[in-house]
């Protein structure tokens, strides 16, 4: 596979879109508390409730699991049940 290297215009043009766009998340972004998250869990959990729900809908959801499971061992060792009664 060959490098492709891009004009410096280019280059340019991509750091000034790159600060636009953080500019822009920073003013009118939204806050989700998956969004700081490093353990792949809880990256897991967000993932999962995210394609079955609305972004919104799906923080008290995420609050709930983590806080009632906060390991994987704990949550592997759960109640299917259990799991659908905190969603």
């Amino acid at each position: 596979m060959s490098n492709v290297t891009l004009p410096r215009c280019a280059k340019s043009r991509a750091r000034e879109i790159a600060v636009e766009a953080t500019v822009y998340f920073r003013k009118a972004g939204r806050f989700f508390p998956w969004r700081d998250e490093r353990d792949p869990l809880y990256l897991a959990i967000a993932e999962i409730l995210l394609q079955k729900t609305r972004a919104k809908s799906a923080v008290p959801a995420y609050r709930a699991l983590v806080r009632r499971y906060p390991s994987a061992d704990r949550l592997a060792c759960a109640n299917v049940s259990d799991i659908e009664a905190t969603l």
